[in-house]
């Protein structure tokens, strides 16, 4: 009976041995990894973001390239004044477009 005690006691100090290594040892790297985790959800926030931004620059630049086709072909027929009114339009849809600003130079 006495040696079933201290199996019992023995057994017990051991498993909280082993649960206290465990604890200790890990600890650190939960708080890490929470860090980690709390950086990819911000990360993941911020790519939903861009995605966003970057799908609303494709359809205002749909729109604006077919008012810098339609000026384009203006100005291969020397309607100058019209080809810069396309681009102007083009520009309104997407003003920090390169090509459209080098096209519309480019007719005046």
């Amino acid at each position: 009976m006495k040696k079933m005690v201290w199996l019992q006691i023995g057994l017990a100090l051991f498993a909280f041995g082993i649960t206290a290594r465990i604890f200790f040892k890990e600890r650190p790297y939960a708080a890490q990894n929470h860090e980690l985790q709390q950086e990819l959800t911000q990360v993941k926030e911020t790519n939903e973001q861009l995605e966003e931004n970057m799908s609303a620059v494709k359809v205002d630049r749909k729109a604006s390239r077919s008012y810098i086709r339609q000026g384009r072909a203006f100005f291969h027929q020397q309607k100058f004044d019209d080809a810069v009114e396309q681009y102007d339009k083009a520009l309104k849809e997407f003003p920090d477009d390169p090509y459209g600003l080098r096209l519309k130079i480019r007719a005046v």
